[in-house]
């Protein structure tokens, strides 16, 4: 199977929908039309991930996988953001790919969180106590 870039064009902008930030704006490449943008704002005290399909037909759902996880990947790395175990994008991609999901009905809770001046926010690692490691089926 070809890659998706035989099929699809990729453009980083610093200017996509004119936010502070950067964004990957992929496009099929016959139609030339956006069918994917991945963004990454900074306008904020941390950079928040976002994604948005077009109106057209989206990519594969491994090319898409593919895409936004080189997007992220470029976009945690412009930031400075060092992912060395891969987790912060794992978790990146997967959220932004609910973007690609037709969502006919929503169950479920919100709950606030709030945190305080002095709160420091922590991570697992790869040797964490709290955290194991899953294989996956073949």
């Amino acid at each position: 199977m070809a890659d998706w870039r035989s099929r699809f064009h990729a453009t980083v902008a610093s200017d996509v929908r004119l936010r502070d930030g950067l964004g990957w704006e992929f496009a099929d490449m016959p139609s030339g039309d956006v069918v994917w943008t991945v963004f990454r704002e900074d306008g904020g005290a941390f950079p928040v991930f976002s994604a948005a399909r077009a109106q057209g037909v989206l990519p594969a759902p491994d090319d898409l996988e593919a895409m936004t996880a080189e997007a992220v990947s470029g976009l945690l790395s412009a930031a400075g953001i060092a992912d060395p175990v891969g987790w912060i994008s794992r978790n990146i991609v997967a959220g932004l790919l609910l973007a690609s999901c037709e969502a006919l009905t929503w169950e479920g809770e919100e709950w606030a969180l709030e945190s305080g001046d002095l709160d420091a926010g922590n991570s697992a690692s790869a040797h964490d106590s709290r955290t194991r490691q899953v294989s996956r089926p073949p």
